[in-house]
């Protein structure tokens, strides 16, 4: 069975065994979860020092075929077809930098998708308890072009579940931080005209939560689902 299978397939019984969903939160704890990020955030260091790597390569690369074409300038003709390779070389060094770069953001992408969809798994219960079914959540994404109302450009994304003309907006991360709560609320209230519904609730998701976090949560009237409050 591919990697790929055995993912699904792990995510699956997450989704619709209660009894086995229990037994993997109890066995791999709170701390595993968080070695499980420790270890992709070593890996993307691992990539990053890789394509710098690279590019290192590519501005050598690309320095030399400018000094070598400085020097076929000044009279060493007999030197195209060499100069030819070298740009066909880097050319190609290019591309392949270019794919590495797509494949890294595509990975990480697809790593935080099933990281929330591992939480939103392990918290299913609790979100069942307070009315959220997170099965019925979809993905609000609303870019601001104009700049109407921040950052131009600016990309606003959430989960959101609809029920009678109201909607409930929720954030999954871990951890989360003071910081992260107030730019949730933040984010969330400043585009309420794009949003579409009466907003009934902002919940917060995770399994650690700092203890600043939890009070600031309380402060602004978001509700939080978590494992562990992280303390000083």
């Amino acid at each position: 069975m591919s990697n790929l299978n055995l993912r699904e397939e792990f995510l699956n019984l997450l989704e619709k065994d209660k009894v086995f969903r229990h037994a993997v939160a109890g066995l791999i704890g709170y701390k595993e979860l968080l070695d499980r990020l420790v270890k992709v955030e070593k890996r993307f260091r691992r990539y990053d020092k890789k394509f710098n790597a690279i590019l290192e390569e590519i501005k050598k690369l690309r320095e030399d075929a400018s000094q070598l074409r400085q020097d076929m300038q000044e009279g060493f003709r007999r030197h195209d077809e060499e100069l030819m390779y070298l740009r066909i070389a880097v050319t190609s060094l290019s591309k392949s930098v270019d794919e590495l770069s797509v494949n890294i953001g595509s990975l990480g992408r697809r790593v935080g998708k099933d990281l929330e969809r591992l939480i939103l798994n392990i918290y299913r219960d609790q979100l069942m308890q307070i009315g959220i079914d997170k099965d019925k959540a979809r993905r609000f994404e609303y870019i601001d072009k104009e700049g109407l109302y921040g950052t131009k450009g600016k990309k606003y994304e959430f989960d959101i579940i609809v029920s009678n003309g109201y909607a409930d907006i929720i954030e999954v991360k871990n951890p989360i931080s003071e910081e992260d709560i107030v730019t949730f609320h933040e984010k969330v209230n400043s585009i309420r005209p794009v949003i579409g519904y009466n907003i009934k609730r902002l919940i917060a998701v995770a399994v650690n939560m700092d203890a600043e976090a939890v009070d600031k949560a309380k402060e602004l009237g978001i509700e939080c689902i978590y494992g562990h409050v992280i303390r000083d």
